[in-house]
């Protein structure tokens, strides 16, 4: 038996800092209108790609949408694997998969009172972190 290999990206969950990093879970494709020519199925109108990842940070799924191409071929679409988005992955150009993917889904919504509620530097003035602390209140 084959052992499944492990991805993981370093994502943009709404819980969570920038740096965190989600492991990969599951991948399916979204496929525009199908195209005919001569009475045969030809192209499809666009590819995304939907992948679901849990948050190494706050355990929660988030699941995200990769634009692919426009008219790909029907062949290379029904054959591209759900993983081609880590192919995003570019240690030379800086390039990541968050810079292409748009976050649509998280199980939980963001935590609001968690990600305002950061402590202020002690060399904030006494005043501005009393009214700070009672706007928190």
């Amino acid at each position: 038996m084959t052992k499944k290999q492990t991805f993981y990206q370093v994502g943009i969950c709404p819980n969570c800092e920038e740096h965190t990093r989600q492991e990969y879970v599951v991948g399916i494709h979204e496929y525009g209108q199908e195209l005919t020519k001569h009475g045969r199925r030809h192209l499809y109108g666009d590819l995304h790609t939907l992948s679901l990842f849990r948050c190494n940070g706050c355990s929660d799924i988030v699941g995200y949408r990769t634009y692919r191409a426009d008219a790909p071929t029907i062949d290379e679409a029904e054959t591209l694997p759900e993983t081609w988005v880590f192919e995003l992955d570019d240690l030379e150009t800086d390039s990541y998969f968050k810079d292409y993917s748009s976050l649509i889904y998280s199980t939980h919504k963001p935590n609001v009172e968690r990600s305002f509620e950061r402590p202020l530097s002690v060399n904030a003035p006494k005043k501005i972190r009393t009214e700070y602390q009672e706007a928190l209140e």
